[in-house]
């Protein structure tokens, strides 16, 4: 099994996980943790990480830099324009330690969680195309719900509110989960990604449909199978949007959609209504 990482999560995570822990320990709301300390955090993560999905080959590391496609297809809200620009004090410590010592990946135009989906769906397609079964399953290691829609290999791990999820194999079409309070629509495969075509996210500023929020979304999708489901959804997006139903659905498509591939000319396959791998 070869892992393949989201290092922009990581980024994040282990550089304020660090500052925590030294506060918390500390006097000194505003303390620092020395670069020693947050280089032992990102190797224990990692090995955790590779423990846990049993990894036989070294594993891959993704990070993004620049702008992406999806920069230039939002036009209804600005793509991640609620993000807060605050970063750890160690980011870019940690983005340069990647670079230069660990076998990452830098991704241009497209974001990691893009790479991660190309190049799992083509280990996966080799995959079944060998009789002799010597490709090496690949295993995406991210606590990004995005990458769920994306069948295959998947483990997300264990971080404050958010539980373990995996490993496991997920199918094409997936299944949709409700919390108990009804505000959270989960779930993976292309249940998953209609669902978010609905409801949109709001993590990444991706508005959805007014007024069609996680419960609703899940009311109407789940148990469908995959024609099914896409039926709703453009009968959704015509009821909000008319006569321009197909432009908005294609817009918050592109947007919630992992690229799978991409074209001769080296730039993302974009997602097109009714396409499903």
């Amino acid at each position: 099994m070869r892992p393949l990482i989201d290092g922009d999560i990581l980024r994040y995570e282990i550089g304020f996980a660090a500052e925590a822990a030294i506060r918390a320990t500390s006097a000194d709301p505003d303390a620092l943790p020395s670069w020693d300390y947050v280089e032992e955090c990102f190797h224990r993560r990692l090995e955790e990480i590779e423990t846990k999905v049993g990894a036989t080959e070294p594993s891959t590391i993704y990070i993004t830099e620049g702008e992406t496609f999806r920069d230039q297809i939002a036009i209804t809200k600005p793509y991640k324009g609620t993000r807060k620009p605050n970063k750890p004090w160690h980011f870019n410590n940690l983005t340069v330690y990647m670079k230069d010592v660990l076998n990452v990946t830098v991704c241009k135009g497209i974001e990691a969680d893009d790479a991660m989906a190309i190049e799992h769906v083509a280990n996966n397609k080799r995959a079944a195309a060998n009789k002799l079964g010597t490709v090496v399953n690949t295993i995406i290691c991210t606590r990004d719900k995005d990458l769920r829609q994306v069948p295959g290999w998947a483990y997300s791990w264990e971080l404050g509110r958010q539980p373990e999820f995996g490993p496991v194999c997920i199918d094409k079409t997936g299944y949709l989960t409700l919390s108990d309070d009804h505000k959270k629509c989960g779930g993976t495969g292309l249940s998953f990604f209609y669902a978010q075509c609905l409801m949109g996210d709001s993590t990444d500023n991706i508005p959805g449909l007014s007024g069609v929020g996680p419960n609703a979304a899940f009311k109407l999708l789940n148990g469908l199978d995959i024609d099914q489901m896409l039926d709703v959804v453009k009968e959704e997006y015509s009821n909000h949007h008319g006569t321009y139903w197909k432009t908005h659905l294609t817009e918050q498509g592109r947007l919630l959609w992992m690229v799978r591939s991409m074209t001769p000319e080296n730039t993302p396959v974009l997602w097109e209504i009714g396409m499903t791998e």
